[in-house]
């Protein structure tokens, strides 16, 4: 689970993570990388799409 922080005065709504496309794994100097369909993943994290409220 990825974190959201925000500042004072904020907050979160609701929250999902997004994976995107499935993942597919290739094995990359002898060692399995995950791939989404069009390329690779950023970074060990997934994107989390959230609504924020802003007082």
């Amino acid at each position: 689970i990825d974190y959201l922080w925000v500042r004072p005065g904020a907050r979160v709504l609701d929250r999902q993570t997004y994976t995107g496309p499935g993942v597919r794994w290739l094995r990359v100097a002898g060692r399995r990388r995950p791939f989404f369909a069009d390329g690779p993943v950023p970074s060990d994290h997934c994107p989390v799409l959230a609504r924020i409220r802003f007082d």
